[in-house]
């Protein structure tokens, strides 16, 4: 027979919801569009459970183990970022009960280590009287050594919580020596069937003792071996060491030797005898064999001592004073697939779209960068116009003109904007978006008020059983996993906060302009009653004065320069919405380059050097033609004339463009308004269902903690007790990062800011020594 190692067990385990999470927090992404990858993940990884016992389901670890390599490439799960708890028994020792860690590296490990105890199993079903078999089996051996060396040179060191004693470090040299021991055992079998010389299959089996010899050292100082394993191995020494010195007994007889052949047979026979104490812990048919062999090789030391007495009469030496056996290890661990063999068993990577967190890291770097960069030449256009535009608009040119131009009745100027207010809907459009403002702002502090709520008795329930169980509650804490929800929410409360200041600022608008709003949107007879007449002028012919003239053609100008600045901020915003360097990182993924992450962003960001000189550009222009139309305006107010009612008429002109342009303000600040208080509600509403999944996920783990603490206690009368919930580890966020468009208002950016038998052995006949091991 050969040893085949249990296969750890594991249960069902999603880490859905807390991966959906971490990709809503972190890369500002519908994490619904991966929904397919989350399932087939959990697919694959329900499949590595009861597995049959056969070479396909090897594959079908590796897959799965594949397959968390890449996701550890995509999320930061081995620095615990976002916590899954993993289920898996011991395969061996007294307490095989489920172990639940918080480790993707105990995952990794635990499916590395059921690779290897599948190849030992598969292994053990190769019919060992067939050659071909029997050189499989060594092979699955070697392999199955190389996963478990493999588990204590690389992996071990990595994993960051308690090591499983079927794991450590003596548990597994013991299983890399039993393997080898195994594997160069087949190559000895392999040597029996093939007739090779005695010499050979001796120095073959000595190796094979030695390596089973070394296992049982190990082992027997390593209380979590089973003893039936132990017992096995030293019969297994025992057993290759006699039939070692059963050729080495022919090798004897063929060199006529024949008291060194007596010599060997008697240790032969010491070595079998002393299987008889390991009876009551190996297995009955492989025991029986052993007894066979046993029987054999006292017949031979019987039969060779009677020839001898009677024929050869060769003195019988003591057998510590033969040569030695050298052993000839044919065997060596063979190391576990790398992830370029791995890549026709695993298939695409899952996730495949999602840049790695290591490149993304560089990516928030640039987005942070780029926006804080827009963002600058975008306040400082803003600000250099809005100095034009004050200065231009205390001048009162366009009110100054069109008094002159028409001294009575309704400028046609006026008649367009009263005739804008009138189609917008006047005063009663901006109280009723403002009363939606208001109301979308109300309900998304109630949600997270809720939301708050909700998780803070979760976290008192989670310390709840904490304080009844005590040290035996050894989960972590809801505090720590529900940070990421917690600073979202905290996020999102603080922006409200200033977009309800904004709703303040706004408000006082309106407060302060209702009469101008209202008389935009009174009737043309209303609105010229408004509006005092005058005299005419005869000092100065408007229509045909050259000064005024080039005045009207500069505040024209001036006028589409204010909409060119427009359009200005929207094309760097939509440039600044559409860049990425995505590609770049690409290009850096697939040539497996080194990140210089400063080098990278200095070079991208050098793109909106162009923008930063048109805006240079813009503003030396608009200061240029603000210079002129203050010089022109010297001019015209020198030759106009001055009476009460022309100042009247100016003045009440002035005001009502200064109305229209407060209501224009208005109207776009409220659109803003709508559009940050809907995106941060759509934005609660997904958050909403994290927070859900998180809290019945805990439950979940809850209820299965408290059904294995508790025997006494009924789960009904506990959940009464201590109001339990439970859930899915929360990531925290990556460092701060900027995302989206720069707000152009009062309003914040409504995205917070982030940033793996033969059943007996054949021994020689009685016939003669030609058929021997």
């Amino acid at each position: 027979m050969m040893l085949g190692i249990d296969l750890r067990k594991t249960k069902p385990n999603s880490v859905s919801a807390a991966i959906k999470q971490y990709i809503s927090i972190t890369y500002d992404e519908d994490p619904t569009a991966y929904t397919e990858d989350l399932n087939q993940f959990e697919k694959i990884r329900n499949d590595i459970i009861n597995l049959p016992i056969c070479d396909n389901s090897v594959n079908v670890l590796y897959k799965y183990y594949g397959q968390l390599v890449y996701l550890c490439a995509k999320f930061p799960l081995e620095d615990n970022k976002i916590t899954c708890v993993f289920s898996w028994t011991p395969s061996f020792g007294k307490d095989k009960k489920y172990v639940n860690i918080s480790s993707v590296e105990y995952e990794k490990a635990c499916v590395l280590f059921n690779i290897g105890a599948m190849l030992s199993n598969v292994g053990t079903k190769e019919n060992l009287e067939n050659p071909d078999d029997v050189k499989n089996a060594c092979i699955y051996f070697q392999r199955a050594a190389g996963i478990f060396s493999y588990l204590k040179d690389e992996l071990h060191g990595s994993l960051k919580c308690p090591v499983p004693t079927d794991m450590l470090p003596n548990s597994l040299d013991y299983l890399i020596n039993l393997m080898l021991a195994q594997a160069q055992e087949c190559f000895w079998k392999k040597a029996v069937l093939s007739k090779m010389k005695n010499g050979t299959i001796m120095k073959l089996a000595k190796a094979a003792s030695s390596l089973y010899c070394e296992a049982y050292k190990v082992g027997s100082n390593n209380n979590i071996i089973p003893q039936e394993w132990i017992s096995y191995t030293l019969s297994k020494m025992y057993y290759l060491e006699a039939a070692s010195l059963v050729r080495y007994a022919m090798v004897n007889y063929d060199n006529c030797k024949y008291g060194d052949q007596i010599s060997c047979l008697q240790e032969a026979e010491k070595l079998m005898l002393k299987c008889k104490g390991l009876k009551q812990h190996l297995q009955n048919d492989y025991y029986e064999d052993l007894k066979s062999f046993t029987k054999f090789v006292s017949g031979r030391v019987k039969e060779e001592n009677d020839s001898n007495d009677k024929i050869y009469m060769d003195l019988v030496p003591d057998f510590s004073k033969l040569k030695a056996i050298d052993g000839a290890v044919m065997v060596k661990s063979i190391p576990p697939l790398d992830q370029k063999a791995l890549e026709g068993i695993v298939g695409k990577p899952l996730f495949d779209c999602l840049i790695p967190f290591n490149y993304h890291e560089v990516i928030v770097n640039y987005n942070t960068n780029k926006e804080q960069l827009v963002a600058n030449i975008i306040n400082r256009l803003k600000s250099e116009c809005q100095t034009c535009e004050d200065k231009v608009s205390s001048l009162n040119i366009n009110a100054s003109i069109d008094a002159l131009e028409q001294t009575h009745g309704l400028p046609q100027s006026v008649i367009e904007r009263s005739n804008i207010v009138i189609r917008k809907g006047g005063l009663k459009t901006i109280e009723e978006t403002f009363a939606k403002v208001s109301a979308i702002s109300q309900d998304n502090l109630q949600i997270i008020d809720k939301l708050k709520k909700d998780l803070n008795e979760e976290e008192n329930d989670d310390l709840a059983a904490k304080k009844q169980f005590g040290e035996r509650w050894t989960r972590e804490i809801s505090r720590n996993l529900n940070r990421g929800l917690m600073e979202k929410l905290k996020s999102y409360e603080e922006k409200i906060v200033q977009a309800v200041i904004a709703d303040g600022v706004i408000r006082d608008k309106i407060d302060k302009n209702i009469v101008g709003i209202e008389t935009l949107s009174s009737t043309k007879e209303e609105l010229e009653a408004s509006i005092p007449a005058c005299r005419p002028n005869a000092s100065l012919n408007v229509k045909n004065n050259p000064e005024v003239i080039n005045l009207k053609e500069k505040m024209k100008q001036f006028e589409q320069s204010l909409e060119q600045k427009q359009t200005i901020i929207k094309n760097l915003n939509e440039k600044c919405k559409n860049d990425t360097i995505n590609n770049v990182v690409l290009k850096l993924i697939t040539n497996k380059e080194e990140i210089n992450k400063e080098k990278i962003v200095g070079e991208e960001l050098q793109k909106y050097g162009t923008d930063r000189q048109i805006v240079n550009d813009f503003v030396e222009g608009l200061k240029n033609l603000t210079n002129e139309i203050v010089e022109l305006n010297s001019v015209f107010v020198l030759k106009k004339y001055k009476d009460n009612l022309l100042i009247e008429r100016e003045n009440a002109l002035k005001s009502l463009e200064d109305s229209y342009k407060i209501y224009e303000e208005i109207c776009m600040n409220l659109d803003e308004g709508i559009n940050f208080h809907s995106k941060i509600n759509s934005l609660l509403k997904v958050l909403s269902t994290n927070v859900s999944d998180f809290i019945f996920a805990r439950k979940l783990d809850m209820k299965e903690r408290i059904n294995e603490l508790t025997s006494s206690i009924s789960y009904s009368n506990l959940m009464d007790t201590s109001h339990s919930t439970n859930g899915i580890s929360t990531p925290p966020p990556l460092p701060s990062r900027v995302t989206g468009q720069q707000s152009t208002g009062v309003y914040p950016n409504a995205y917070p800011s982030t940033n793996p038998t033969q059943s007996y052995y054949p021994y020689p006949s009685n016939n003669s020594y030609k058929n021997k091991i």
